[in-house]
């Protein structure tokens, strides 16, 4: 009898050692000797993100012999060879020093880190555009590496050249919210056509990086000021918001992607709300998950035996359908789930996941393998495109490397086993603690959970000692700039500009902080530059920025809005402190008693639900944020010209040249009897109409227009009579003395202080003024999956489908609108701020637009005023009131009451279409066999049903560009109509199959048609007004009888439509009663 020995339990040393030895076979065995990178199985190239794991591995290791006595060395071991590795990256990134700096500025594909190198060497081994090297991810993924493995003692980087590298890289990752890349797998869109698109992986690693090493000393306790990052606050904010809007998305073109499970949980943690963590996780598992694995997304060809390897795009859309449940299935994202199961404390999942995974690992000699995926080698015509419930599970076979396993998948079953073996914790491999919910920042951070109870600071800054004692009269206390010192007030520019050497360093050729605005989450602290304290106001209260500032009732807005948001979203341990600087032009007239209102309210102690505390700025040091910046060379410059210093120097001087002295009357108060001091020192603040009309200007020679400026009394005339001088003669040209743009700048404070909008509009375009904010907002709109397209009502119109570096926003803008009017430059920089906060706060307006037009907006809004009794131009309108405009037209439950032709209008003006709508047009498609067309935009049935699901956005904007063709308002939406009635009759009848091409203007001209017989036939009054138009090729009916009648109903135009398509799609054949006529919903 053979006895049965039990199995001999290792001990921790054993267990320890068995993984030292598979370590060094599967891992260490492969990494270069010269700079620690680890290549990739048959191009011998290392990419970052392996690489990265790798180290992660080595880390963890080395983290778990920390536990025993007589570690063999093997502590230090492991360690320096992960930082090697880590090193061996930034070496790397750091050769790379020049694309950094550019790409901070232009955020260019081709200025991109490389994410491949030569793993012994360190160069570049493909051409910038011949590969997706832009992954934010990857390269966050590296930040956040450093950061946990720095914060466990053990040092990465070594020396302040680095310290500054890193620092420019934060600034690298810091837009990732509105930065489009490759993503995970270097594809970018799923079609794999080049281009780039916002991943939700992306920005979330980018958010935990950047949380991550926000205060982080590189250096750790050794370390002084000068080694550590820093993180601007509202760059951060906007990553947190953009990416809980992307979610549970990966991006536009994937619903669910394998990588959102690196940011769910392992490595990034960066979901914070637990419902959306599971939602995102339950979508993965419940899209992508497969017998040998999860899938990367649906129809991803990768790897398939269908692909063709040859080529590194797809050249349609169409090859996707190929791909089809064929997709290859990836096991590592089974560790992931195990992973994050063990972070979250789920037993239930680690146990499943853990156990299909071991179903699929290659047992070795050596050590166990991962494969790389799982593939269908032969797939059969019934595979391709369609379902593989009839292909056998063991059809599906393994795939790795060529000479050794896949090291991402490896490294990620090693750091899975350590943590199930216990042989190290989760708070180990976590030593930021980013898994606690309760603390998703960085333990060395300053951030913490913002409590409800914020309560934001407010320290009132009077311009003038005249302003102070007026306002002191009605019982609300200021301070002068000279009693708040030692600490000094300047307006946010010159913060920037003090930032600007943060990360420099002449060596690498960076220059630092690019010359980004700061946000309210930066201006709400204090900061100190050597032994000088600083204090900044908002960007929208300095009157040299754009012309919001002028308008009193949207700046109070703006306040009530921005302290909302210090509630809602500051996460500091130390209280906001808002500086405001009061001028004198803000109490001026009517505006006093709204400003008094206002500054009443906050000194009750609460504004909009927000606790407030007015107070001397000196109380407020102790409990204030206050960034000590110590080792930035200190450049604040005494003289810059936008300081409040000198605005108030000048103020003075004004004064004292006027012969004016301090009054004990109050000049602000809107009273009859008490002189206003800028009546004195300015000339009228009546608005004049100009005197000229714009054609006379344009035939009028250059001598003629310089006589005419001399007689033009309004400030508008003015503008537009310098307008066409700087046209002709350029910009710098001299005029009365002084170059032509010093004479608009001018106007432009003359236009502002009399508050006449529409000159401060043209003088702001004519100026190339930017709104600050104008990036974001328009951000905040495409991240919703919306477009947005710039341009003048009635001409060419420039779509912006995904986020865009401003510059390239401010070109379009000025290029397609200044040509046409001048003044729509200014309108259409208002609206997309104004849209983008909208979009924000209430998202549910936006519901049924898919795309956003500028300038057709702009028009609904002039269309509101002409029918109107108001006699106002939009130009001449205070912003505040163009806002609440705005706010109005999108309000659609107030469009029920408007008449059918205004209702179709303002429709047609906003893009909206119906819910369902795009549905409805596929399910068309799907019976017309030649397709639909518009205006001679044909909307083909094949490829497009085939390649494009109904409910994808690629479909949507198709139907979109078909409907762009449309040149006014109410066509466009009659056109919606008409389809929606096609649908119905189709859904009605499904044995319909149209052969030919379906022409929408040939069915809608027999609709008007069957409408104008009708008429006659009746004798109606109306008939005699009957008249046909020209729109595209066709003759069409465009009385205003038929667009002015009612959508549904018997005598409505769905009626008509309804008739006219039974006779085209069916001869006729079909009887209709009035209960068959299809309605619009």
């Amino acid at each position: 009898m053979v006895e049965l020995r039990k199995k001999r339990t290792l001990t921790h040393e054993e267990l320890l050692d068995k993984y030292y030895n598979e370590v060094s076979c599967s891992l260490l065995h492969y990494q270069s000797s010269t700079l620690g990178l680890f290549p990739r199985g048959n191009s011998g190239h290392a990419r970052v993100r392996d690489n990265v794991y790798c180290a992660i591995a080595l880390w963890s290791l080395a983290l778990a012999y920390r536990h025993i006595g007589d570690d063999k060395g093997r502590t230090y071991e492991l360690e320096q060879s992960a930082v090697k590795c880590l090193r061996g990256i930034l070496y790397c990134y750091m050769r790379q020093a020049e694309k950094v700096e550019r790409f901070k500025i232009s955020w260019l594909e081709k200025d991109a880190l490389h994410s491949r190198f030569d793993p012994f060497t360190g160069d570049l081994v493909t051409e910038d555009m011949n590969w997706g090297h832009l992954q934010i991810d990857a390269t966050s993924l590296f930040l956040l590496t450093i950061a946990q493995v720095t914060e466990s003692g053990v040092k990465v980087v070594m020396t302040m050249d680095e310290v500054n590298f890193v620092q420019n890289l934060v600034y690298y990752v810091e837009r990732a919210y509105r930065t489009p890349d490759f993503g995970m797998w270097e594809r970018g869109t799923k079609e794999n056509i080049g281009k780039r698109e916002l991943h939700s992986s992306s920005v979330g690693m980018a958010l935990a990086a950047m949380e991550a090493l926000n205060n982080l000393n590189l250096f750790g306790d050794e370390g002084t000021s000068a080694s550590v990052i820093h993180v601007d606050p509202d760059a951060h904010y906007r990553n947190r918001i953009i990416l809980s809007t992307l979610l549970p998305r990966e991006s536009t073109s994937k619903a669910t992607d394998a990588s959102l499970l690196t940011i769910a949980g392992f490595p990034a943690f960066a979901i914070r709300n637990t419902e959306m963590r599971e939602t995102v996780t339950k979508s993965v598992i419940d899209v992508l998950e497969g017998s040998h694995g999860i899938k990367r997304f649906i129809r991803d060809g990768h790897h398939t035996m269908v692909e063709d390897k040859g080529q590194r795009f797809y050249d349609t859309i169409g090859g996707l359908k190929d791909f089809e449940d064929i997709e290859c299935e990836w096991p590592m994202f089974y560790i992931n789930l195990v992973l994050n199961g063990m972070f979250a404390g789920e037993h239930d999942r680690i146990e499943n996941y853990w156990s299909k995974l071991q179903k699929l690992i290659i047992p070795d000699t050596k050590c166990n393998v991962v494969p790389k995926f799982y593939f269908v080698p032969e797939p059969n015509s019934a595979t391709v495109g369609g379902s593989t419930s009839s292909v056998p599970e063991y059809q599906m076979i393994p795939a790795n490397e060529k000479g050794h396993s896949f090291l991402w998948s490896q490294a990620l079953y090693i750091i899975a086993k350590l943590l199930k073996d216990k042989l190290i914790s989760v708070y180990e491999l976590d030593p930021l603690n980013r898994h606690m919910s309760s603390s998703p920042y960085s333990s060395s951070s300053s951030y913490v959970m913002s409590p409800s109870s914020t309560i934001v600071q407010i320290v009132l800054i009077a311009e003038s000692a005249r302003l102070q004692t007026i306002l002191a009269n009605h019982g609300i206390a200021t301070q002068t700039t000279k009693q708040v010192e030692p600490v000094e007030v300047r307006p946010p520019s010159a913060l920037t500009k003090m930032f600007k050497n943060l990360g420099a360093n002449e060596k690498l050729g960076l220059t630092g902080r690019p010359g980004r605005p700061y946000g309210m989450l930066g201006i709400a602290r204090l900061y100190r530059f050597a032994s000088r304290m600083f204090a900044f106001y908002p960007a929208y209260i300095d009157v040299s920025d754009f012309y919001l500032s002028h308008d009193v009732s949207l700046l109070i807005t703006m306040l009530r809005a921005e302290l909302r948001f210090l509630k809602n979203c500051w996460v500091l341990k130390q209280r906001p402190t808002l500086t405001l600087l009061l001028r004198e032009d803000l109490f001026k007239g009517n505006n006093f008693l709204e400003m008094m209102k206002f500054l009443s309210e906050l000194k009750r102690g609460e504004c909009e639900g927000v606790k407030v505390r007015l107070d001397r700025l000196q109380v407020f040091l102790s409990t204030s944020c206050i960034e000590h910046l110590d080792h930035i060379p200190d450049e604040v410059e005494e003289s810059h010209d936008r300081s409040l210093s000198s605005r108030i120097s000048v103020l003075s001087a004004v004064t004292e040249m006027s012969g004016l002295h301090l009054l004990e009357e109050d000049p602000f108060i809107p009273d009859p009897q008490l002189a206003n001091i800028r009546s004195v020192v300015s000339r009228s603040t009546e608005i004049l109409p100009p005197s000229y009309p714009p054609l006379e200007l344009e035939e009028a020679n250059t001598e003629k227009l310089h006589s005419m400026f001399n007689k033009e009394s309004s400030v508008l005339g003015q503008l537009q009579i310098l307008h066409m001088l700087i046209k002709r003669e350029g910009r710098h040209t001299e005029f009365i003395g002084v170059p032509l743009i010093d004479k608009v700048e001018f106007l432009y404070n003359e236009a502002g202080h009399r508050k006449d909008w529409a000159a401060l509009r043209l003088a702001s375009s004519i100026l190339e003024k930017v709104v600050e904010g104008l990036s974001p907002a328009m951000t905040s709109m495409l991240v919703r999956e919306k477009e947005v397209t710039i341009g003048l009502f009635g001409h060419e119109e420039y779509v912006i489908s995904e986020p865009v570096h401003p510059d390239v926003i401010k070109h379009q803008i000025y290029e397609n609108c200044m040509p046409h009017d001048p003044t729509e430059v200014s309108l259409q920089q208002e609206m997309i701020l104004y849209l983008g906060g909208l979009i924000v706060s209430d998202p549910s307006k936006f519901e049924g637009m898919l795309r956003i037009r500028i300038g057709w907006i702009i028009e609904a809004i002039k269309n509101e005023l002409a029918q109107s009794s108001s006699d106002c131009q939009l130009p001449s309108l205070a912003p505040h009131k163009v806002k609440q405009l705005t706010i109005n037209i999108l309000e659609r439950s107030s469009h029920k009451l408007l008449r059918p032709l205004q209702r179709r209008q303002l429709d047609g003006a906003l893009n909206w279409v119906p819910a369902g709508f795009y549905l409805k047009v596929h399910r068309i498609l799907q019976n017309i066999e030649g397709g639909i067309m518009l205006s001679g935009h044909l909307l083909p049935q094949l490829p497009t049903i085939q390649d494009l699901r109904p409910q994808e956005k690629g479909f949507a904007l198709m139907v979109e560009e078909m409907l762009k063709t449309t040149l006014r308002p109410e066509h466009r939406q009659l056109i919606v109509e008409l389809l929606m009635v096609l649908s119905a009759v189709i859904e009605r009848n499904p044995e319909i199959h149209y052969k030919p091409c379906l022409d929408l203007m040939k069915l809608l001209n027999h609709a008007m048609e069957l409408h104008r017989i009708s008429l006659k036939n009746k004798n109606d009054d109306d008939g005699n007004s009957i008249k046909d138009h020209m729109v595209g090729s066709t003759i069409c009916y465009l009385g205003s009888s038929f667009y002015a009648l009612p959508a549904d109903g018997h005598n409505s135009s769905s009626a008509y439509m309804t008739m006219a398509v039974v006779n085209i799609l069916l001869q006729g054949k079909l009887d209709l009663c009035n209960s068959d006529f299809c309605t619009i919903s």
